[in-house]
């Protein structure tokens, strides 16, 4: 299914509605994030109310409280060029499976931002797709990501189709990076999502990492 997507058209203030690039088939109740498009506007925290026209109009249970556009910037300057996109993204953090930290990594104490890790080490596989990290990673211990692929190249991972790949997954308020591949080849990350995620959310390591899309 689609994890993110773009606005077709701009929303006012009050809006309790938006219209999407690609047509979703989101869960009602499920929560969606929402992208500023004006300097000094948050994200905004929503609830899927309904889908209408075929998933292409999302209704939300409240109205929003700021502008988000929906639209390309053209101008004379950029003749020959392709226009700006400015459009705000719509994005679901629910996922029905859940990797996450226990209640205690939000609070002072031992187990404070100490949150789940997943991570693959010299021979092993990680294909991993449609799943919410949530309270994960370990703030300020090196090498504890939310997921991370760690040394398995040269000749861990081929350029075979579904080998290494992370894909539509919904990573939020973690305590370290979401994605890092480390001295890895051929891995996919795509179509994740990734909000209030300490540190760089998609991270390659070491600068020799070859083909990872």
């Amino acid at each position: 299914g689609v994890s993110w997507t773009r606005l077709v058209a701009t929303v006012e203030a009050g809006a309790t509605s938006v219209r999407v690039e690609d047509p979703v088939d989101w869960e009602i109740g499920s929560r969606v994030l929402i992208t500023p498009t004006s300097r000094g506007d948050d994200e905004e925290l929503r609830f899927v109310a309904s889908l209408s026209e075929g998933g292409a109009v999302v209704h939300l249970d409240r109205a929003l409280d700021n502008q988000h556009l929906g639209e390309w910037y053209h101008h004379a300057s950029l003749a020959g060029r392709d226009p700006i996109d400015l459009r705000a993204a719509i994005a679901l953090l629910d996922r029905t499976i859940k990797v996450q930290g226990d209640d205690s990594t939000e609070r002072p104490g031992n187990s404070f931002m100490f949150g789940a890790h997943m991570a693959v080490f010299f021979g092993g596989e990680m294909r991993v797709e449609n799943v919410e990290y949530f309270r994960t990673g370990q703030s300020a211990n090196f090498g504890r990501y939310s997921s991370h692929w760690h040394n398995l190249s040269p000749g861990r991972t081929v350029d075979v189709a579904d080998k290494a790949y992370l894909r539509n997954n919904s990573y939020h308020h973690t305590f370290q990076r979401a994605v890092v591949v480390h001295g890895t080849d051929y891995t996919v990350v795509r179509d994740n999502v990734a909000f209030r995620t300490k540190g760089h959310s998609f991270f390659t390591e070491a600068g020799d990492e070859h083909y990872s899309l």
